[in-house]
């Protein structure tokens, strides 16, 4: 499931659910490795349907990683979370090899 994060409060109580895997993708609309990302992180759904993805734009949300206690410095950023805890953080461009590398193991 992908789901554009809308409200600032949302992020929270979606990380809070205890998910088995959450992914934050940090993002802007005008990133062309965003968006690259995002037909990957699209076609990796299509194979898990249990994995979701929470895609934040920076530009509309500039504090929100602050809040959950991290600074992104470079897009595309993922953050992978199980059951409410930071596993993961990967910054940059991806393929989808990568991607499930990042996830998987």
């Amino acid at each position: 499931m992908l789901i554009e994060l809308q409200k600032e409060e949302e992020i929270i109580n979606l990380i809070n659910k205890n998910h088995e895997l959450l992914i934050i993708k940090f993002s802007t609309e005008w990133c062309s490795p965003c968006k690259r990302l995002k037909i990957i992180f699209e076609q990796l759904l299509k194979e898990n349907i249990n994995l979701i993805v929470i895609e934040i734009d920076l530009d509309k949300f500039p504090l929100i990683a602050k809040k959950i206690g991290i600074e992104i410095s470079v897009i595309p950023t993922i953050i992978l979370f199980s059951k409410g805890i930071i596993k993961k953080i990967k910054s940059g461009s991806m393929e989808i090899n990568e991607l499930k590398e990042f996830i998987y193991n």
